[in-house]
């Protein structure tokens, strides 16, 4: 993912945050915050994993189900 830590800088400049504490809070964020924000990537990635654990899940069932029904 690609943070504008340069633009994010010279927005708290503008902003009235001294040069110094704005370069270093920008460094801190692509440091400790910008590595946990999730992408769109990551969460379509997620959603087909779910997906696939939800079916197989239900595969399960539907098989424990039919055996079930076979028994009886």
């Amino acid at each position: 993912m690609a943070i504008d830590t340069l633009g994010y800088s010279e927005y708290l400049e503008q902003h009235g945050v001294p040069r110094d504490q704005a370069r270093a809070h920008a460094a801190a964020a692509n440091q400790f915050l910008f590595p946990q924000l999730a992408t769109k990537t990551d969460l379509v990635e997620l959603k087909s994993e779910l997906t696939m654990r939800v079916l197989a899940i239900v595969g399960l069932l539907n098989g424990t189900l039919f055996a079930l029904i076979k028994l009886t």
